[in-house]
């Protein structure tokens, strides 16, 4: 056999592989929220019924089609991953479109990015819909989370690149088998959501709104089933709980199994959780400065604390409207973008990063003083080698010109929004965070369009599955069309 049929098979392995994870995946969706719909014979009935059994039939037959190995290279688990969020986003958005709850594509695509993200962005009231819907949605986003966190443990160490989170933190979670992690993570994000659920429900929350807000809150999702978020509960314990639960939802995984195997010890030398604690405890006490005088002590600190939580986690959930002076509206943004730790269902440009920039900096200006000083940079104990430094370097420039590149086009699309606005909205979608500077629970500044639908789409598709991995998986498909197509055009002109 030669080597292109070889790689052909391959290929078709890889899209038989992804196309029957998504199919299975919504057909589970699905199959839930049918189960929730069982009380009133609908649309709703009708339309989860119908995908579920579909999707659930095309799904087997695709397993039974793809050949089982158990070994893949990195590129093919990017390419798995990347098929796996296109396939189960194109597929929500034409339930979303069968159901009635969007009327056009780009609207349906918007909301089914948002939920497969974890972006706490839609254009839909959820008060003004069914149960089921409701459960779907909140599914989604539990998906997306633990999507994320493959791309973390799976995807990249197949790919060498465990620089981009806490290695020996990583080490220690991971399996020794690609399967085996897996398992480990599905387990241990369902007893984390179940913790959460019920401990919404001792908050004063229905079951079924506690289902939805343990999906959303650990997957740092932020769809809820109120149209003014968590404010619409009015009530202080459960502002409390959520913002505890967002907090820990921006933690690394890792760190919540060493709690778990009561690993303190190794828990207090990681520098990134020390930084993420120091960036909330700041902001929880610039929120309550600037709050001063709305309120008691007790109601200023809880509104501080779950404000600085839903933004460096970027989950998202909201208790006050997202109005804010010009001193306040920097750090919003700071926080927005910092977002939360490596190794957690977060997005954002990541408080890892961060750290790392500072440390870097710091052994720049000492040896400006210093020339013949010897420095590394060291994060939770560990040496972090030039190279990796000169990917953060080139991470935080396509970073920043994504930001500005989604700004610019919904600037376009939507003439009449400030500049703040803009800004804020493309670096909500990029972090796949949540509302945006200029919004409430009901309503924006924004101008929803066909234009402004794509745009954040792909921008939170871009921050979900993490810039390099796109990138490598573009530079990938270049290649095979230069080889392809362009190397036998290139023959034939030759010959003629």
């Amino acid at each position: 056999m030669t080597d292109s049929q070889v790689d052909t098979k391959r290929t078709v392995n890889v899209v038989l592989i992804a196309a029957s994870l998504s199919l299975l995946e919504v057909s589970l969706l699905a199959a839930f929220s049918f189960l929730a719909s069982l009380t009133s014979l609908d649309r709703n009935f009708f339309v989860f019924l119908v995908f579920a059994a579909t999707c659930g039939v095309f799904g087997l037959a695709a397993v039974k089609a793809r050949s089982h190995r158990n070994e893949f290279t990195a590129g093919e688990i990017f390419q798995i991953i990347s098929l796996n969020f296109a396939v189960v986003i194109l597929l929500c958005s034409v339930i979303y479109i069968a159901l009635g709850v969007c009327s056009t594509f780009d609207r349906a695509l918007l909301e089914a990015t948002s939920g497969l993200s974890t972006t706490s962005l839609t254009n839909v009231r959820p008060e003004s819909l069914g149960e089921s819907i409701l459960l779907f949605r909140s599914l989604t986003q539990w998906l997306g989370g633990i999507g994320a966190l493959v791309m973390v443990f799976v995807a990249l160490p197949a790919a060498d690149r465990t620089d981009e989170f806490d290695v020996s933190f990583a080490k220690s979670f991971t399996a020794r088998t690609v399967p085996g992690t897996l398992l480990r993570l599905i387990k241990f994000y369902s007893v984390i959501t179940l913790i959460a659920g019920v401990v919404f429900v001792v908050a004063g929350m229905s079951v079924f709104d506690s289902l939805c807000h343990a999906l959303t809150s650990v997957s740092s999702g932020g769809f809820s089933t109120r149209n003014a978020s968590i404010a619409g509960f009015e009530s202080d314990a459960i502002e409390w709980v959520v913002a505890t639960v967002m907090l820990f939802t921006g933690i690394n995984v890792v760190i919540l199994w060493w709690v778990w195997k009561r690993k303190f010890t190794k828990i207090l030398e990681n520098s990134d959780l020390r930084f993420y604690l120091i960036l909330l405890m700041a902001a929880i006490a610039c929120f309550s400065i600037w709050r001063r005088g709305i309120g008691s002590f007790g109601r200023i600190v809880r509104e501080s604390f779950f404000l600085a939580s839903s933004l460096l986690s970027t989950t998202g959930f909201t208790s006050v409207n997202w109005e804010f002076p010009s001193g306040m509206t920097v750090l919003v943004l700071l926080l927005l973008g910092v977002g939360a730790m490596a190794g957690s269902s977060g997005g954002g440009y990541g408080s890892a990063r961060v750290l790392q920039h500072y440390r870097f900096a710091r052994r720049e200006l000492t040896q400006q003083y210093k020339p013949s000083s010897v420095r590394v940079v060291k994060i939770s104990g560990e040496v972090i080698d030039e190279r990796a430094l000169q990917r953060l370097h080139g991470f935080t420039a396509i970073f920043l010109s994504f930001v500005a590149a989604g700004a610019f086009l919904i600037a376009l699309a939507s003439p009449r929004t400030g500049l703040t606005e803009v800004l804020s909205f493309s670096l909500t979608c990029l972090a796949t965070a949540g509302p945006f500077l200029g919004s409430t629970a009901l309503d924006s500044g924004i101008e929803f369009n066909a234009v402004t639908h794509v745009v954040a789409s792909v921008l939170m598709v871009l921050g979900r599955l993490s810039i390099f991995p796109i990138a490598y998986l573009g530079v990938a498909a270049f290649r095979t069309f230069r080889e392809g197509p362009l190397r036998r055009i290139g023959y034939r002109a030759l010959r003629s």
